[in-house]
């Protein structure tokens, strides 16, 4: 689902509330992610400053994935869902033990 970055049912069929990030699961889009994500954006305040992520650089932060909450977007291969895409048993399953 391109709306909450989940596996087992499609965007028509989502429950969620709100867009969520692939990259950091966190309440924006993809695109707002430099933006909005405490990662990217920085803190000035901190001590010491925190600076944001230059323009036009992708996030070089680690992800969190929707899914198994492992370092990876939600949408990476990588992930125990992704393999498993297609078998809606298995990844209903999967969810019970994440």
């Amino acid at each position: 689902c391109q709306q909450c970055w989940k596996w087992g049912h499609v965007i028509q069929a989502c429950k969620a509330q709100a867009l969520r990030c692939p990259l950091c699961s966190g309440p924006h889009t993809e695109e707002q992610h430099r933006d909005h994500a405490a990662c990217c954006k920085g803190s000035l305040k901190s001590n010491p400053p925190i600076p944001a992520t230059p323009a036009g650089e992708p996030c070089p932060h680690h992800h969190k994935c929707s899914n198994c909450k492992k370092e990876h977007s939600a949408t990476s291969n990588k992930c125990m869902f992704w393999g498993l895409r297609f078998d809606r048993p298995a990844i209903e399953a999967l969810y019970t033990k994440v």
